[in-house]
């Protein structure tokens, strides 16, 4: 069995980890706040000039189209070595579980379209808590 003094000395060096690890985290998330409130402000755009309205996507919509930009993103380099090889023009495919119209799907960079399908992810969080929150109401 342990003694008080030994407790008492576990327990402030658990503490100062705990303290160490935190101070941690909060840097961490200082770091990553500008690409957090880019892809924010997308989520804005979204709702605000686009007039998404979530409520209809009810089949998993928004989550196949974040799936639709992250997968553009992760093939942009095969595009780019494809233009090397003297392919002509822009060379986009549309994701075969794309959502929507083909017209709906404006890849930019692979930085851009991954801020766009973390702001459908955010999008379709949001539309599943709404749903939980209604049953629960």
């Amino acid at each position: 069995m342990l003694g008080p003094d030994a407790v008492k000395l576990i327990m402030e060096a658990t503490g100062a980890v705990v303290g160490r690890i935190q101070m941690q985290i909060a840097e961490e998330m200082e770091a990553r706040q500008p690409i957090a409130n880019e892809i924010l402000f997308e989520r804005a755009r979204q709702i605000a000039i686009e007039g998404k309205n979530d409520a209809v996507n009810t089949d998993g919509q928004l989550a196949r189209a974040a799936g639709g930009y992250a997968l553009f993103a992760g093939g942009a380099k095969n595009l780019e070595k494809r233009k090397e090889r003297g392919w002509p023009g822009k060379i986009i495919s549309v994701p075969r579980h794309w959502p929507w119209e083909v017209k709906f799907f404006k890849p930019h960079s692979p930085r851009r379209a991954l801020v766009i399908a973390a702001a459908l992810i955010i999008a379709e969080i949001e539309r599943l808590d709404t749903l939980e929150k209604e049953k629960t109401q």
